[in-house]
């Protein structure tokens, strides 16, 4: 059993850290070492935050079972969750791609490697690119060697153009916009895409599109019902007769979507974009979703030709259960993947 001193000792340790961490941090200028001492004290820092060693401390704390005059400025629930996010503010490079007059807003962050591949993120059906589940999912990616660029796809988030007014047509059409503009960029050794729910779908369907670019896909509980439902006149609560498509209908958050989203969407072949798709394939599904069936990602791992599947156990379709368990899993599986692309 751990003795008292030893715990102070451990508390004074990473109070000490957290303070170089804050004035590496707070200076006005950094070397290539610093930053990457800076991201290293971040990572262990983390980890104690996240793990029972917090917790028990931070506990004891609140029981007053620890000295009046000890420094614990890393046991506030906010001190090193506020010091992460400056860092996250730091590294992060705000970027607007044009689409056909659309500006899309994004956000660009990159490992410590001078060249890397990129992961280009796509979000869901009325989310954005800040979805915690989503910035987590990227978060992942770079610890894993990748870079990552997250994405605000048209009538959402910050980028350009009406909700009601978005199509699959126009969100493929948004993605093949940002692979052009991710190949200029002297960083990047390849192309990767990410997606959850709708965005999954899309970054599914340009995989099968544009297989010469795009080297492998990271795919998050992926909407593949959608041309389905909509070709059978029933998606998102709403019945209609799929051959008299209705001029709008409701959706979720008392938005609504014009029909053509339905005509586009019923045209659409999933199986067709797999099918053309020959790299690697992450597929993650949480085993209680219950927007998007686990068995339609069952289904399509069968069929492409490279994919690994992970149902993660209690976990819903945003990934809001146990997110370290989604981090992992991705991390895991892309990190062999790091160093083998070239430019």
């Amino acid at each position: 059993m751990e003795s008292n001193s030893e715990q102070i000792q451990r508390i004074v340790n990473y109070e000490t850290l957290m303070e170089q961490a804050e004035a590496l941090l707070r200076s006005e200028s950094r070397s290539a070492a610093e930053m990457a001492q800076l991201r290293a004290m971040l990572r262990e820092l983390e980890a104690y935050y996240i793990g029972e060693d917090w917790r028990r401390d931070f506990a004891d704390d609140e029981a007053g079972r620890l000295p009046r005059d000890l420094k614990r400025g890393v046991l506030s629930e906010d001190g090193i969750d506020h010091l992460l996010e400056d860092f996250q503010a730091l590294t992060q490079e705000a970027v607007t791609i044009m689409d056909d007059g659309i500006p899309l807003c994004a956000v660009l962050e990159r490992p410590e490697a001078e060249k890397c591949p990129l992961v280009i993120y796509l979000h869901g059906f009325t989310s954005s690119k800040d979805r915690p589940h989503g910035v987590a999912a990227c978060k992942a990616m770079r610890e894993a060697g990748f870079a990552t660029l997250r994405v605000d796809l048209y009538g959402h988030g910050e980028s350009g153009g009406a909700f009601r007014a978005h199509t699959l047509h126009k969100w493929i059409s948004n993605t093949l916009a940002v692979l052009r503009w991710a190949q200029a960029q002297p960083f990047v050794t390849e192309l990767w895409l990410s997606g959850h729910s709708q965005g999954g779908l899309t970054a599914a369907l340009v995989g099968g599109m544009a297989p010469d670019l795009v080297h492998g896909l990271i795919l998050r509980a992926p909407a593949f019902m959608i041309p389905r439902c909509a070709r059978a006149g029933s998606l998102l609560g709403n019945r209609f007769d799929p051959a008299k498509v209705p001029a709008s209908i409701p959706t979720i958050k008392g938005l609504t979507l014009d029909g053509d989203y339905l005509r586009v969407a019923q045209t659409i072949h999933v199986e067709d974009a797999i099918d053309r798709f020959p790299g690697p394939v992450l597929l993650l599904h949480g085993e209680a979703d219950d927007v998007v069936p686990v068995r339609d990602s069952e289904l399509a791992a069968r069929r492409y030709r490279n994919c690994r599947l992970v149902i993660l156990p209690g976990e819903t379709h945003h990934f809001d259960q146990r997110p370290m368990q989604m981090m992992e899993a991705i991390s895991h599986w892309l990190r062999p993947f790091a160093g083998t692309g070239s430019k």
